[in-house]
């Protein structure tokens, strides 16, 4: 009588099912950590504020027109129960253009302000050009960069290089709203 000896070469089922199970863990795991979202997120987030608050100062100027004011060095304007602050027909930097977009909650960057993870922060900044002082607002993430406080040693949003900046306007230039992304 003879033996037929039957070698066994392969995975069986259950050991291909495993491997199967256990490279598709490593996946879920590890693949949000090669693939950054969050980065992604906050530009698009960033950009998308950008176009609400350029699209805010285009109505604002539109209507400062219509109602004649559009030259004016400083002015008010309301619209929809609110009023807006204008320097040459452009929101002002400091209140006016936080009155003119609704990006939810606008706090100030600092301690102070107890900002939260999900607040717009804003920084008053000034720039000098043609000899003249023009005031600006900068818009970050308060997730991103923090609050500044002194025991949140958070960088500012112009230090992460990831904010709107919005430039007032002046007698011979228009409001500019510049993004930056690089660092978000």
């Amino acid at each position: 009588m003879l033996k037929q000896i039957c070698s066994k070469n392969g995975f069986t089922l259950i050991e291909l099912v495993v491997v199967i199970l256990f490279l598709g863990v490593i996946a879920v795991v590890a693949a949000p950590k090669f693939i950054d979202f969050s980065s992604e997120a906050r530009k698009s987030t960033i950009e998308q504020a950008a176009g609400a608050i350029k699209s805010a100062i285009k109505i604002v100027n539109l209507k400062a027109q219509i109602e004649g004011v559009a030259n004016a060095a400083s002015t008010e304007l309301s619209t929809d129960n609110t009023v807006i602050e204008l320097k040459y027909g452009y929101p002002d930097a400091r209140n006016g253009i936080k009155a003119s977009v609704n990006l939810g909650k606008i706090g100030g960057y600092g301690a102070r302000s107890k900002n939260s993870q999900y607040d717009w922060i804003t920084h008053n900044v000034s720039f000098i050009e043609g000899g003249a002082i023009l005031p600006g607002l900068e818009f970050g993430l308060g997730s991103y960069s923090g609050d500044g406080s002194s025991t949140d040693k958070a960088p500012s949003p112009r230090t992460l290089n990831c904010f709107i900046r919005y430039i007032e306007a002046s007698a011979n230039k228009k409001a500019s709203i510049i993004v930056f992304t690089d660092g978000c």
